[in-house]
């Protein structure tokens, strides 16, 4: 039996020892700061950031992360035993671990190359740790005439240069991609306005789930990076492409599971108006913070086992209008369109292996279909700016079949109200 002395004197080494890690990381930061003072003249350090404070409520509770600042999807039903659903509860928070810090580098060269770098982070942290710093950007630039080459952690090439405009910090997460990963990426302009990219991209923080649940090692294991390529073409209001995704896990010794994917998008702006949009067709982006993923088949012309890749669509578009107030909408929907092979019945009672996003094991449920819609309104004003939203959004869930679809589906809705102060620097 432990002592309530032992319970206090856990608690404070606790306290002291998170204290202790955020000093080290301020330190840090203080340290490099410093070193700026004595570099060469020629070189350049621009810090950048913001302070953030998010309030939400939700109607009920939800897939999320980062304390829920971060919001996925509502909880499908799960009723007790007196038939209440443990997920119709509503909830609210508020949190400042959005605030983010940042430093580009310019000036250097190397072979006639321009070289800089990026170093950015936040204090968002990891899992229940979210009060801690984590590294959001990392990386070196070499940029000679019209070709770029980047080393580092960034934006994944699916992110892309059109995004929505958003006041919640999921930024049209989970119908936009999501996701920043340790990249090798080249970029060519064959003319103005048109660029080819191609990128060798590994996991770290968004990550493919599985057996042993959300983890790198499954790319890590294949051992072949996410190959992604991709084409753009930026003009004075119109902005266009394509990425095409390759991705080829292992799941376990013996599984081998390749998908593709492909995204396009289209930006228009002209003065105070901007509407844009893209459309995701692929399967297996659960490191994307998307829904879908893949599930176990049993080919019995072959007497062996294997994955099948459940194949989804997700498009969104947002319309902006306005600068110092600016008002606008995010509409976002989900379809998942089954699996490519018939899934195996795993026991007697009929339930399925899937692993991704939007699958319930215990229910053998899947969120099969979901729409977003999102009025928001912004003010800025010097470095303030000033965000309110209203989220809505529908899934709908079922019970899973062996093509990948769901039968008798139901409506779940879950009300968000998102509201944030921050302030630039």
């Amino acid at each position: 039996m432990v002592s309530p002395g032992s319970w206090f004197t856990f608690g404070g080494d606790f306290i002291y020892n998170s204290h202790m890690k955020m000093r080290k990381q301020l330190l840090f930061l203080f340290i490099l700061g410093a070193l700026s003072l004595y570099a060469e003249n020629k070189r350049s350090y621009t810090w950048y950031g913001f302070v953030r404070n998010d309030f939400y409520y939700n109607s009920r509770q939800n897939e999320e992360s980062l304390d829920g600042i971060f919001h996925f999807y509502p909880k499908p039903v799960v009723a007790t035993s007196a038939g209440a659903d443990i997920n119709a509860v509503p909830q609210a928070e508020m949190l400042s671990i959005a605030t983010r810090i940042g430093l580009d580098i310019k000036g250097d060269e190397l072979y006639n190359t321009k070289v800089s770098a990026k170093l950015e982070m936040d204090f968002a942290g990891t899992g229940s740790t979210y009060f801690l710093m984590r590294i959001r950007q990392a990386y070196v630039r070499f940029d000679r005439k019209a070709t770029g080459l980047l080393i580092g952690q960034t934006w994944h090439p699916l992110w892309g240069d059109v995004t929505p405009t958003v006041v919640s910090f999921n930024s049209g997460s989970p119908f936009q991609p999501f996701n920043r990963s340790p990249q090798i990426r080249l970029t060519h302009q064959l003319f103005k306005g048109l660029t080819l990219t191609g990128a060798a991209v590994w996991q770290m923080q968004t990550s493919s789930n599985g057996p042993l649940g959300f983890t790198p090692a499954y790319l890590k294991n294949s051992p072949i990076p996410n190959l992604v390529a991709g084409i753009q073409y930026a003009g004075t209001h119109l902005t266009a492409g394509s990425t095409l995704d390759y991705k080829r896990i292992r799941p376990e010794t013996g599984f081998i599971n390749s998908s593709m994917s492909a995204a396009a998008y289209l930006q228009y702006k002209n003065g105070l108006f901007c509407i844009k949009g893209k459309t995701v067709y692929g399967n297996n982006l659960a490191d994307h913070i998307m829904l879908g993923g893949y599930g176990l088949y049993y080919d019995s012309s072959a007497n062996r086992f294997g994955y099948t890749n459940l194949t989804a669509s997700s498009s969104w578009i947002n319309i902006v209008y306005g600068k110092t107030w600016q008002v606008g909408a995010f509409a976002g929907l989900h379809q998942n369109l089954g699996s490519v092979l018939p899934m195996l019945h795993q026991n007697a009672a009929g339930q399925y292996t899937v692993y991704g996003r939007g699958f319930y094991k215990e229910q053998q449920e899947l969120l099969d279909r979901m729409v977003r819609i999102a009025p928001f309104v912004m003010h800025s004003i010097n470095n303030f700016m000033f965000g309110v939203e209203y989220n809505l959004t529908l899934a709908d869930y079922g019970k899973i079949q062996s093509n990948g679809r769901v039968l008798n589906p139901y409506t779940i809705t879950n009300h968000r109200m998102v509201a944030t102060v921050v302030y630039n620097f």
